[in-house]
């Protein structure tokens, strides 16, 4: 048989199928969607069934209509070349267990080639776990927090964990992998270190203000429940108001305190710690801060409504058995704070004592006062104490005039120890205020107990206000006057009244006898008192003039004197007679006329 060639044409009757997604993967509870059409015209109406192989992934076809379709058909007049879409759910399980699982869409049906989808579900119910879950950061410092999965076994797909700042300030920063360049944000958590926590690093950045920050970090990733870690930025600029700055502690005697408050309010509370250099605490110098507690209490914290609260500190030095003055300093510091330091000098002992004639002072402005100083024991060795003043204004005048400068130190020998010597302190004229000063003058060193006398400065520049400035008072009645100070003093001042013989002064009628004083308190400086002025009776048919003087006094001392003069009206009308001698002739008369010196009253 001759060999011959024959063409044969087979045709499939089996339709393809493109497919938008070959896999997918899906939140649990969650749903995603691919599309499908025909690759050909399939002439007549075609239909495609989609299957799933694991009862927690579902399909639907047709979301208009309740419940899950899963069939899908194609013909020409459908346009077989569209597509169409299928929403693919993974349904969420009620278990505690956290594997993910995964799934096959078969789509097939006769005429059709079949294809599948691959779907992956992410178990939702691992959550994460920061250690710690917040954090306080100083500024321009770091601070670390790790994360991990809560759950041991590894679910079967990875976790990648995005970290973003959701609120708070620009100037908090985080890196996962401080190894590589700038700042990364983010974490993978695979087969291979499921329970290894990673590390995240986060910075607060330094800014010019005072104010404390705060962020939130949030850590979300697919298959994971989102949370959160808090930062809280401790601002560095925050400093304290410590009053004073340095003290004087006496050792085994009364104790000082300082005050404490911030000076910038903050917006989270700030714990201080106080700490004693080396040589006050080998000097048996303690620290409290609460008092009411037993023990020394070392910290303090500030809370948000009471930042500008001063808060007291107590100082005490213990007894020691050296003869040495000690020095040092507390240090009180904290997170967000700018420390700050109090000098303590300690005063030994068994130190010589000083003996004073006066321990307090009071000095009229521009005048002077003395006192004396002596040791209250006999030296051994010469030894000099050293006097100051807290006022500018209040000086110690020279304390040897044989040395060039002003001196202002007293030396005692062996041999003069028991003569006392004297110390003259000045107070300066100053006309910008009206303030009354003070000052405290310190006798320090030497080895002497340190000692101090209290000087209060009057200022003469009040004066007084009177009203009228001048006075007529009939013969036997009364006129009145006020009286008030010219400026608000600093401390009280009172007004003592003198006058002449012929008037009496009471500035309390309601008191028996005649009150010539007056007393103004700063806050009643202004208020006008009321003065009652008599005139007595005389003999004569003369007006009087009379004065009243005021005196302005405190601490004894008369700081201005102001005169209040006053005319007497004479009560006794004269007679006026034309001649005083009269000649008459025997048998014969004469004749004299006589009319009152002034118009009576009645």
């Amino acid at each position: 048989v001759p060999h011959k060639d024959v063409s044969v044409t087979v045709t499939d009757g089996d339709h393809g199928l493109e497919v938008t997604k070959s896999s997918l993967t899906i939140i649990e509870g969650r749903s995603k969607s691919f599309k499908v059409r025909l690759a050909e015209d399939p002439g007549s109406a075609q239909t495609v069934t989609l299957t799933s192989d694991n009862p927690d992934v579902a399909v639907d076809t047709d979301l208009t209509v309740l419940g899950f379709q899963n069939t899908l058909t194609f013909d020409s007049s459908k346009k077989w070349d569209q597509n169409q879409t299928v929403r693919v759910y993974a349904i969420h399980d009620t278990d505690a267990d956290k594997a993910d699982i995964a799934a096959t869409i078969t789509l097939a049906d006769t005429g059709v080639v079949t294809e599948t989808v691959s779907v992956t579900v992410l178990d939702d119910d691992i959550r994460l776990i920061s250690s710690p879950s917040s954090l306080t950061i100083l500024e321009g410092g770091s601070k670390t927090f790790t994360v991990r999965p809560d759950s041991d076994t590894y679910p079967g797909n990875e976790r990648i964990i995005n970290l973003t700042r959701s609120t708070g300030s620009s100037d908090v920063t985080f890196d996962t992998n401080p190894d590589k360049p700038g700042n990364q944000t983010q974490l993978t958590f695979t087969t291979n270190n499921w329970t290894t926590a990673q590390e995240v690093t986060v910075r607060a950045a330094t800014d010019a203000d005072k104010i404390d920050d705060s962020a939130t970090i949030k850590l979300k990733g697919d298959g994971v429940k989102t949370s959160y870690v808090r930062v809280t930025v401790l601002d560095d600029d925050i400093g304290l108001t410590l009053v004073p700055t340095s003290l004087t502690v006496d050792e085994g005697g009364t104790h000082q305190t300082f005050e404490v408050k911030l000076d910038t309010q903050p917006r989270y509370d700030r714990t201080i710690s106080l700490t004693l250099s080396s040589g006050l605490s080998l000097a048996g110098v303690t620290v409290d801060t609460n008092t009411g507690k037993t023990g020394n209490q070392t910290t303090m914290t500030f809370k948000l409504g009471k930042w500008d609260t001063n808060r007291v500190v107590t100082v005490k030095a213990a007894h020691d058995s050296n003869k040495v003055d000690e020095t040092g300093t507390i240090t009180l510091s904290g997170d967000g704070i700018d420390s700050g330091t109090v000098t303590v000098n300690v005063n030994d002992d068994d130190k010589i004592g000083l003996t004073l004639s006066k321990t307090s002072l009071t000095i009229e402005e521009g005048g002077f006062r003395t006192f004396t100083v002596r040791p209250a024991a006999q030296l051994d060795t010469t030894r000099t104490v050293t006097l100051s003043s807290t006022n500018s204004k209040v000086t110690i005048d020279d304390t040897d005039p044989d040395t060039a400068g002003n001196q202002t130190a007293l030396e005692f020998t062996t041999s003069n120890w028991r003569t006392a010597q004297t110390v003259k302190i000045s107070a300066a004229v100053d006309d910008s205020d009206k303030t009354d000063e003070t000052a405290t003058i310190k006798l320090t060193g030497g080895g002497f107990v340190a000692k101090s006398v209290d000087v209060e400065v009057i200022d003469d520049d009040i004066g007084l206000t009177l009203s009228p400035t001048s006075l007529t008072v009939n013969e036997g009645g009364s006129a009145t006057f006020t009286v008030a100070l010219a400026d608000r003093p600093t401390n009280a001042r009172s007004v003592h009244l003198s006058s002449d013989n012929g008037v009496t002064v009471d500035v309390d009628p309601d008191m028996s006898g005649n009150q010539a004083a007056l007393t103004f308190a700063p806050n009643k400086w202004s208020n006008a008192r009321t003065v009652t002025v008599r005139a007595g009776h005389d003999l004569d048919g003369s007006n009087g003039s009379e004065t009243i003087s005021l005196s302005v006094k405190r601490g004894g001392m008369t700081l201005a004197t102001v005169s209040l003069p006053v005319t007497v009206n004479d009560d006794d009308r004269g007679l006026i007679v034309s001649s005083t001698d009269l000649t008459v002739a025997e048998n014969g008369s004469g004749t004299f006329t006589v009319k009152l010196a002034a118009k009576p009253k009645s």
